[in-house]
């Protein structure tokens, strides 16, 4: 399953860099892609809580936090109310010195601003690294060591129980028992064959017949979960696709079919109970 998010979070990636470099070229400006950056960083904290990368996810929550903050000093530095208030407040006599300290004053936030951007550009390959060496305390350390350089600090037990946390390595869904508490052994050729030449046809052409519907639903439910949009109906209707997929595939002789269902039922199994065990529901 990590391999899958690491998989996917590769793909946005680049996109993500990309506005934060545009961002850092017009601080004051971001760039439509910042905001699908936003939404990247709030789908990718509940994927990766979802499969019990914990600490993963509360690196991503702090780092949507802070860019939230960001994009909340940007407005106010656009806002033209806050720059004619700061100058009214000097009063009418003021003059031309009054302009030139509400100026100041937002050039001050605007390097501000732009001190935060630079830092934030450094949250993509944090996140990538951990992916890749998930709870490896080199990398932990790197990422405190990132977020204790934060512009705006953080709490420094704040930081030192997210690297505890970061520290914990994943668990392993499903090993050592599949749904009915049966071992998984190693798959061997004849496992995973998927030679129709003992298949019963008619069982085969009924099996046939039931995919496309089947697999329809279990891309709906895989979609709405990647996306972030979860639906608790549309997950129990995947689990049962799936279920119903191992139980065809060992019956008419494809065990390939069997066992990847199998497969697939555990972890849909496994987000069921996350969201509805967990703060993960919307």
């Amino acid at each position: 399953m990590i391999e899958l998010l690491r998989a996917e979070f590769a793909q946005d990636v680049p996109t993500a860099k990309e506005a934060l470099a545009l961002w850092e070229l017009t601080p004051a400006g971001p760039p439509p892609g910042v905001l699908d950056m936003v939404s990247l960083i709030a789908r990718f904290t509940q994927a990766v809580e979802s499969v019990g990368l914990q600490g993963l996810a509360g690196y991503l929550g702090l780092i949507g936090q802070f860019t939230d903050g960001l994009l909340a000093r940007t407005t106010e530095i656009q806002d033209p109310a806050n720059n004619s208030g700061a100058g009214a407040g000097a009063g009418a006599g003021a003059g031309a010195g009054s302009g030139s300290g509400a100026v100041t004053a937002n050039e001050d936030a605007v390097a501000d601003l732009a001190v935060g951007i630079v830092w934030l550009g450094q949250w993509v390959d944090e996140a990538v690294a951990y992916l890749e060496n998930p709870a490896h305390p080199l990398i932990v350390e790197h990422i405190a060591h990132y977020l204790s350089l934060c512009p705006s600090p953080l709490d420094e037990n704040e930081v030192l129980e997210l690297a505890s946390s970061l520290l914990v390595a994943p668990e392993k869904m499903g090993e050592g028992a599949d749904g009915d508490g049966e071992s998984l052994e190693a798959a061997t050729d004849a496992d995973v064959g998927l030679n129709t030449d003992e298949v019963d046809p008619e069982l085969l052409q009924a099996l046939l017949a039931d995919a496309p519907q089947q697999l329809a639903q279990l891309e709906m439910a895989v979609a709405n979960w990647s996306s972030g949009n979860y639906n608790d109906e549309v997950m129990v209707e995947a689990l049962r696709s799936a279920h119903t997929f191992k139980g065809s595939g060992n019956i008419i002789g494809l065990p390939g079919i069997g066992r990847l269902a199998h497969r697939l039922e555990d972890i849909l199994e496994f987000a069921l109970d996350k969201f509805r065990g967990s703060e993960l529901l919307p």
